[in-house]
């Protein structure tokens, strides 16, 4: 039960910083093309949208992907 426990606290906390920086992202970051430059040339931010579940591939067939999920959940649980 104790294990059960710190699973679930876990699992909440990173699902909560999860959601707290992509809130960060949306509100503090710009659309591409404009980015915030960290290294010139090197390394920058800039804000894109995913529309697909796997490095941007399968977003024309999301029923599948929601009954993978669906499917997935109670194996993971067990």
């Amino acid at each position: 039960m104790r294990h059960t426990a710190l699973f679930f606290a876990v699992a909440l906390a990173g699902a909560a910083v999860d959601l707290w920086t992509k809130h960060l992202a949306f509100t503090h970051v710009p659309d591409y093309p404009r980015e915030i430059v960290i290294v010139e040339g090197f390394f920058h931010f800039g804000k894109v949208m995913n529309t697909g579940v796997i490095f941007g591939m399968g977003d024309k067939a999301p029923i599948v992907w929601k009954a993978i999920s669906i499917l997935a959940a109670p194996i993971i649980l067990a």
